[in-house]
């Protein structure tokens, strides 16, 4: 995947993200997965744990993906003051960040298992010749 469709991809699950946080909900109340936390912070992790995997995927720095899926969550989440149907929440943020976080460390975890195995690969094969 060149660099340009890495960052087309995020642009366009940034995209998703903004639409699913300023359109009318369902209304009614979804049950949790696991009971604990409401279901609707399942779906801001999940939403921004697949953006910040894109961008640290694009970037290659989990750092960066982490600030920048935070500080979008944190944009939509004041977009939503303006949207009469949604509401701005520091619980909200806070699934967002453990998302955003989950994701970009998975892909940096991934990314080096996959060099790591490259090099190894490299040195067999240089062993074997």
């Amino acid at each position: 995947m060149t660099a340009r469709s890495r960052w087309l991809l995020v642009a366009v699950l940034a995209l998703v993200v903004l639409v699913a946080s300023l359109v009318p909900g369902g209304g009614g109340s979804l049950s949790s997965p696991f009971g604990v936390v409401g279901a609707d912070k399942w779906l801001h992790a999940a939403g921004y744990m697949v953006l910040a995997a894109a961008v640290t995927y694009a970037d290659g720095r989990a750092v960066v993906g982490v600030a920048a899926a935070v500080a979008y969550g944190v944009l939509v989440e004041l977009l939503q003051l303006g949207v009469p149907y949604r509401s701005a929440s520091a619980l909200d943020a806070l699934a967002n960040l453990v998302g955003a976080a989950a994701g970009a460390l998975a892909v940096a975890a991934v990314v080096r298992a996959a060099e790591r195995y490259a090099g190894d690969a490299a040195a067999r094969s240089t062993r074997d010749r």
